[in-house]
């Protein structure tokens, strides 16, 4: 291995223009940023499907979302929390669960 990044190496039978090695001996791969993107939102949805479908089975679970959401209501400032009631109503924890949600798949 020369350490240029031009020496085609075999990773699990595969070969080509698309995979390499760069000096640390990683492989990388020339997918769309798009591809990550895709990749890091299933993980998210995977992640918290399972932990509902597990707080589904077991009645005494929080699921993720309301156990996060019931510690955010508990730290938040009471004047936030009075605003985010005015604005949405009854409906203010469906907003913070939705606005949990919207911030989640901007990070993954």
């Amino acid at each position: 291995m020369t350490g240029d990044g031009n020496d085609a190496r075999a990773v699990s039978g595969l070969t080509g223009p698309d995979w390499r090695w760069d000096d640390a001996g990683m492989v990388r791969t020339n997918q769309s940023p798009g591809a990550g993107a895709f990749a890091g939102v299933a993980a998210l949805a995977a992640g918290l499907g399972s932990g509902e479908l597990a707080a589904a089975v077991r009645r005494t679970w929080w699921s993720p979302l309301e156990a996060v959401a019931d510690r955010f209501i508990d730290v938040v400032p009471a004047g936030v929390k009075d605003l985010a009631i005015a604005l949405f109503g009854t409906g203010h924890r469906r907003a913070l669960t939705v606005g949990m949600l919207v911030v989640l798949a901007v990070v993954a």
